[in-house]
C-alpha cells in the first residue's frame, strides 16, 4: 500500500466554528470569513480589474486620436485579444476543474503532473499563436478591401 503524500501530524491551526447561537457570534463568524475570503479573492479580483482597465484605457486614448484609430483598437480588442483571452484563459481555467476533480478523488499525486502538462500545452499554443499576434497588422493584405479597385 502506498503512503499518502500529504501526511500531517500537526493538528489543524483553525478548528471549525462551534454552532452559532447568537447574532453577535454570527457577526463574528461572518467578519472572520469575509476577511479570509478577501485575502484569497482580492488579488484575483484586482488582476481582473487591471486587465480590463488596460484595454479600456487604450480604447479611451484612441478615441481622442480619431475615428480610424478608435476602430482599429476596437477591432484589435474584439478579435485579437478575444482569441488569446478566450483560448488561453479558457484552457488554463479548465485546469482548476481538473485539479479539483483529482483532489476530490484522492489522487493528489496527479496535481503536479496536471500543472506541468498544462504549462507545456499552454506554452505550445502560445508559441503557435505568437506570429499571429506579432504580425497581425501585416495580415490585412489577405483580405481585400471592398469598394476599392
Amino acid at each position: 500500500m502506498e503512503a499518502p503524500l500529504l501526511v500531517s501530524n500537526v493538528p489543524a491551526t483553525e478548528p471549525d466554528y462551534l454552532p452559532v447561537k447568537s447574532f453577535k457570534e454570527a457577526k463574528l463568524v461572518f467578519c472572520t470569513e469575509t476577511v479570509k475570503l478577501w485575502n484569497i479573492a482580492g488579488p484575483v479580483a484586482l488582476t481582473s480589474l487591471f486587465q480590463y482597465l488596460t484595454n479600456t484605457s487604450t480604447t479611451i486614448y484612441a478615441d481622442h486620436l480619431g475615428d480610424i484609430e478608435l476602430s482599429s483598437i476596437s477591432l484589435y480588442n474584439g478579435v485579437m485579444a478575444s482569441i488569446y483571452l478566450g483560448l488561453l484563459f479558457g484552457m488554463s481555467s479548465s485546469l482548476g476543474t481538473l485539479c479539483g476533480q483529482a483532489y476530490g478523488a484522492g489522487q493528489i499525486r496527479y496535481l503536479g503532473i496536471y500543472m506541468q502538462r498544462s504549462w507545456i500545452v499552454l506554452l505550445f499554443i502560445y508559441i503557435l499563436l505568437l506570429p499571429l499576434y506579432i504580425c497581425h497588422s501585416n495580415l490585412k493584405v489577405l483580405w481585400p478591401r471592398r469598394g476599392h479597385s
